[in-house]
């Protein structure tokens, strides 16, 4: 908002898949959690699982801008208010393009 900068929603579907998480071990991570360590162990190709699977299409989605206005000092309630609106954006966006790409049923999940 100090800047006055256009935002873009945008969103790559397929992003989620170039890496498998083996499940298990439960009792593990959450005690690794406590401490603050994620425990996962991302897999991508099978010869060197640090590298992203090749096998799939990535299709990347760009939004209409989402104009902002030059605010010098912008208040909590003013960061809060431009941040729901770029999540609405996203969300349309998603729900607009999913099914183009074989996710008619997807739900977006934001944290």
């Amino acid at each position: 908002l100090r800047y006055g900068y256009a935002l873009y929603p945008s969103y790559i579907f397929g992003e989620s898949d170039t890496y498998y998480n083996p499940q298990g071990f439960t009792k593990l991570r959450i005690w690794l959690a406590e401490f603050n360590v994620p425990a996962i162990l991302p897999c991508g190709r099978w010869f060197f699982p640090l590298l992203p699977r090749r096998d799939l299409g990535l299709y990347h989605v760009v939004g209409k801008p989402l104009r902002l206005p030059k605010i010098e000092n912008p208040t909590d309630a003013q960061l809060d208010e431009y941040h729901g609106q770029y999540i609405v954006a996203l969300r349309e966006l998603f729900d607009r393009s999913k099914a183009n790409f074989g996710q008619a049923e997807a739900q977006l999940e934001m944290y």
